[in-house]
């Protein structure tokens, strides 16, 4: 029987297909030596970023908690709330949830929650002193230190001092929200009554 000349195979394909397998195993044994030398460049990296993210999102939930003790206050003869109730006081003054586009707002306890704390924790506190004070008290508001990161993960979390978490959350840093409004974060070995 006669095979149409189309059909017929080359008398190198063997020789062709072993030097593809060759190329495929050297390319393989390739990508399995230098794999794990990439991902460990890479993990840091991306550890460090997702660490990065953590910090922004906790400096913008203290700026959203201040924002909402300023109107609170606003509201109560320009004085901050009790201490010992000051996240009940000023969730009413924080956003309404509301998705935008594919992404959902954020709830409050999510906002009172520091991104980097265990997961049913909240993670910032008041400092009691000023809790029910008139927001003018403090000679320097922009020294002063009205909400601070710390261990106590307790709904309404409050301290005479402020004592941030040991080890800090944020790649060595902790964040705080000052009287005047403003946030910023400063490095865990920094005593907290010498900021500024």
């Amino acid at each position: 029987m006669n095979v149409p000349p189309q059909w017929e195979q080359p008398s190198q394909s063997k020789g062709r297909n072993a030097a593809l397998w060759v190329v495929l195993a050297v390319a393989f044994g390739g990508c399995v030596i230098c794999c794990p030398f990439g991902l460990s460049i890479f993990l840091p990296v991306l550890s460090q970023a997702k660490d990065a993210a953590k910090l922004t999102a906790c400096n913008s939930h203290l700026k959203q908690i201040g924002l909402a003790l300023a109107i609170y206050a606003g509201d109560f003869d320009d004085r901050w709330p009790d201490s010992g109730s000051w996240m009940d006081r000023a969730e009413p003054y924080l956003p309404k949830p509301e998705s935008k586009g594919d992404r959902p707002a954020l709830t409050a306890k999510q906002i009172f929650s520091c991104p980097a704390a265990e997961r049913d924790g909240y993670g910032y506190a008041m400092v009691s002193k000023l809790g029910g004070t008139k927001t003018s008290k403090p000679e320097f508001p922009a020294h002063t230190i009205l909400i601070f990161e710390t261990a106590d993960l307790t709904r309404n979390a409050h301290s005479d001092e402020v004592k941030p978490p040991v080890p800090s959350r944020h790649m060595k840093r902790n964040v705080y929200l000052f009287a005047d409004g403003h946030t910023d974060y400063f490095p865990d070995t920094a005593d907290p009554s010498k900021l500024y």
